[in-house]
């Protein structure tokens, strides 16, 4: 059963903070988690794209990743048992066969839907992953098809969790990617012109092993939230004016990494007794409550956005059969749990 939990004892801030990009004051594709200067080549780490595979099932017990594109496109990724990223369009009339993005990562891809902009003239999926080298690799679709996979350094002990937002007035287009770091705390990579990754910041916390931390930017301000030593969830909220709230206890217990949506103010985790659960940022109503099913994953949940509306929330966890199941609906009224058709 999850728990509710009444403490507000802080982690104590890193000991580097973090800045949001302005498109003037970017350090350049610098710095990794470690000191360890940046790889650009594809020596190790995810290699090329392969086409014209056999879909590999995913790996047990690694999340899923999922990119919503307005409100009617919705992108399914998932680390198969080869390792490679196969990315599947979620759609209940279509095979939804799944299509090899190539690579070679340990744990869960991220993905990110970026529209059109300063990042990218067209709309754009992204994807990123920590590689068998644990350094953040990324690839990203092009005119032709996909990007070569490429490093952005690092040295990470969790699957990454990436966001995008924009904001008019202080930071543009940004992408935020954020991972749990050998020291145990969360750390920060930005890109905010096209291919420019300004360094990575240590944001933080205390990270239970084995779990990365789920990252939402939302207007100028992100939002992280990562499962303490302890078991529970924490969350810390940073703002343009580089203020940020300290590390706050949400309760709960789980052993998996979570998964915010701000569009809805709801965090995620699957629990202890492997069903999904949810807490409303609001506190209304108070405390946790259970979603149901019998995971064997973390959660991922979306809450997909149109013209600066936000529409449907999506869940998504692997099942008992090793399968992606998702309960999707305008929040709080989800469907049922229902199988994600693979074909």
């Amino acid at each position: 059963m999850m728990i509710t939990s009444a403490l507000t004892t802080r982690w104590p801030r890193g000991g580097s903070g973090w800045r949001p990009h302005r498109r003037t004051a970017f350090a350049g594709l610098v710095a990794a988690l470690s000191g360890a200067s940046l790889v650009l080549t594809l020596a190790v780490g995810p290699a090329a794209h392969a086409a014209g595979l056999a879909a590999a099932p995913p790996q047990p017990g690694v999340a899923l990743g999922v990119a919503g594109e307005g409100n009617e496109r919705l992108d399914m990724f998932y680390t198969g048992t080869d390792r490679q990223v196969w990315m599947v369009h979620v759609s209940p009339m279509g095979q939804n066969v799944p299509v090899s993005l190539g690579g070679r990562l340990i744990g869960s891809p991220s993905a990110v839907w970026v529209p059109p902009g300063t990042l990218f003239p067209v709309g754009t999926l992204t994807v990123f992953g920590r590689g068998t080298d644990n350094a953040l690799w990324w690839t990203h679709q092009t005119a032709t098809g996909w990007s070569r996979w490429a490093s952005l350094g690092g040295r990470l002990t969790s699957a990454p969790s990436a966001s995008y937002t924009f904001d008019e007035v202080d930071i543009g287009d940004t992408m935020a990617v954020a991972a749990r770091g050998t020291d145990g705390a969360v750390w920060l990579r930005y890109g905010g012109l096209p291919r420019t990754w300004g360094p990575w910041w240590n944001f933080g916390g205390r990270l239970l092993a084995g779990t990365g931390p789920a990252a939402v930017l939302v207007g100028d301000s992100l939002y992280v939230a990562a499962v303490g030593t302890g078991h529970t969830l924490w969350m810390s909220i940073l703002g343009f004016d580089w203020q940020g709230t300290g590390w706050h206890s949400l309760g709960g217990r789980t052993m998996s990494s979570p998964a915010i949506t701000i569009g809805a103010g709801v965090a995620f985790v699957r629990g202890t007794d492997n069903a999904a659960w949810y807490k409303e940022l609001s506190g209304h109503p108070a405390g946790w409550h259970s979603l149901g099913g019998r995971l064997t994953s973390g959660v991922t949940a979306l809450t997909q956005q149109e013209a600066g509306q936000f529409g449907p929330t999506s869940v998504f966890a692997l099942g008992g059969d090793n399968r992606a199941w998702m309960r999707t609906g305008t929040w709080p009224a989800l469907g049922g749990w229902q199988l994600v058709p693979v074909g």
